[in-house]
């Protein structure tokens, strides 16, 4: 195996690309990046060796160390696969490869010690599926299928907010005109038009799209006050937007929409739906939760998602303990129920039902 990350003349090996078995390369050094329980990989050179991490079901895990010499041959293979060129670069870049039909986005970045490398796995469309309770999913769907209405899918970071979202927009491709705006694409749907934008582009990029007569928006966080704004107007003008809020639960969320700028008066007559969801470990089911190889010693084995959303109405600024059925749905039942059908541990239940402050 030729080592290209110290050679100068990086592009005129990269020509060479087809006289490397990628594949074949990669399964040697006994990496199994199709493992879809495992979203990333983590490598960290040291003086010696290199440390190399997983995140499974969250949990960053220790998994193995290798030597310099395979770590410098995989990461050959993956800088020749991006046609990155990390070492005459002076940033840190980013790139993408695709192994055994996936994708991937990998992350270089150059420390005394070598290079840092994380791989993320990026899901194809297909592969997504969230249980939403039926009543709640046909309620989403109307909410983003109505014309001048913004639709909030809110929670606290690594809630799977942007699963949710892919999962509900991929409901509705064939019947709308639906445009992306991410920073990054973070789930390949070939049947919408995905736009890959940084954090600071996205008022120009959403401005730009306006004129693309779309139907139904797909954005990802709100952070600033500038595209908060703009999110709003962009409904007063019938755009169907969907967007994602951290916040604790609905009606921090609420309060969260306020601090970006956008009064009652707009909430209530442009939001018409906020959800908010969390994502609680499920105990793995061959070792009930003790740790056992499937769930690489952690005792869970993925998550389960629960959700609680407000329906925008008169009154919702007021105390929510006394809003009407239909208005507020909390996510305690589905809790009891997980927890009845040893789905969860009694630990998560009150982790979750503590951490909640209406």
């Amino acid at each position: 195996m030729k080592t290209v990350i110290m050679n100068n003349d990086f592009y005129s090996l990269y020509e060479e690309l087809d006289t490397y078995d990628f594949k074949g390369g990669i399964d040697q050094l006994g990496f199994n990046f199709s493992d879809r329980r495992i979203t990333d990989y983590h490598f960290e050179p040291l003086k010696e060796n290199v440390r190399v991490k997983i995140r499974y079901s969250g949990k960053l895990l220790n998994f193995k160390t290798i030597t310099k010499e395979n770590y410098d041959e995989l990461l050959n293979l993956i800088l020749l696969q991006t046609g990155k060129d990390i070492i005459n670069d002076t940033k840190n870049t980013d790139g993408s490869f695709e192994h055994n039909g996936l994708n991937f986005r990998v992350s270089f970045m150059k420390s005394v010690n070598g290079i840092s490398l994380v791989i993320r796995r990026l899901q194809n469309i297909k592969e997504v599926e969230v249980k939403i309770p039926e009543n709640l999913e046909e309620k989403i769907l109307n909410s983003i299928k109505s014309k001048s209405k913004v639709t909030i899918f809110s929670g606290p970071t690594g809630a799977g907010k942007s699963t949710t979202m892919a999962y509900i927009i991929n409901k509705i491709k064939d019947d709308f005109k639906v445009h992306s705006i991410e920073s990054p694409v973070e789930y390949i749907n070939e049947n919408i038009i995905q736009i890959n934008v940084e954090e600071e582009d996205k008022v120009d990029v959403l401005k730009y799209i306006l004129r693309q007569d779309p139907e139904i928006i797909q954005i990802g966080e709100v952070r600033e006050k500038s595209f908060a704004k703009l999110l709003f107007e962009s409904a007063v003008t019938g755009h169907s937007l969907v967007a994602s809020l951290h916040s604790q639960n609905v009606f921090k969320a609420l309060s969260r929409l306020k601090g970006l700028g956008i009064n009652e008066e707009q909430i209530l007559s442009n939001c018409d739906l906020i959800i908010n969801q969390r994502l609680i470990p499920k105990i793995c089911q061959q070792c009930s939760g003790s740790g056992c190889e499937n769930c690489y010693q952690t005792g869970q084995d993925g998550y389960v998602t629960v959700f609680e959303y407000l329906r925008i109405s008169d009154g919702i600024f007021k105390d929510y303990k006394k809003l009407p059925d239909g208005i507020y749905y909390s996510f305690k039942d589905q809790l009891i129920k997980l927890l009845e059908k040893h789905q969860i541990s009694y630990e998560s239940y009150q982790e979750t039902i503590g951490s909640y402050k209406g």
